[in-house]
C-alpha cells in the first residue's frame, strides 16, 4: 500500500440505480457542489476502511462490504487515488451530525 493516498466513494442503491453524494457549500455560501465522500489516508487505514469510517462519521451508519471501482496515481500530488462504493438495500434520506446535505442522483 502506498504511504500517501486519497480515497473517495459513494453509496449505491441497485434497484433505483442511484448514488448518494454529499453537498459541499463554499465558505461564503455563494456556491456549492456535489461530491463523493472522500478523505486522506490515516495511519493503518486502507481505502476501504477509510471509506467505512467516513460513512460512519458523516451518516452514523455502518457499512459492511466496500467494493473497488478504480485506482490511479495522481502525478501532481504523488498520491494514489482510490474510488470505492458500497451497496444499500434501502433507499432513504440521510441527515448528518454536522448539518451537511446529502442527495440521491441517477447516472443519466
Amino acid at each position: 500500500m502506498h504511504n500517501n493516498f486519497y480515497a473517495s466513494g459513494f453509496l449505491y442503491h441497485p434497484p433505483s440505480q442511484q448514488i448518494l453524494l454529499q453537498q459541499k457549500v463554499s465558505i461564503d455560501n455563494m456556491s456549492s457542489e456535489w461530491l463523493l465522500f472522500g478523505g486522506v489516508y490515516q495511519e493503518k487505514e486502507d481505502p476501504e476502511e477509510l471509506f467505512r469510517n467516513l460513512v460512519l462519521d458523516l451518516l452514523d451508519m455502518e457499512i459492511r462490504e466496500v467494493l473497488p471501482v478504480y485506482s490511479y496515481l495522481n502525478e501532481n500530488s504523488d498520491e494514489f487515488q482510490y474510488i470505492v462504493y458500497s451497496q444499500l438495500g434501502e433507499l432513504r434520506n440521510f441527515s448528518s451530525k454536522n448539518g451537511q446535505t446529502f442527495g440521491w442522483f441517477t447516472f443519466k
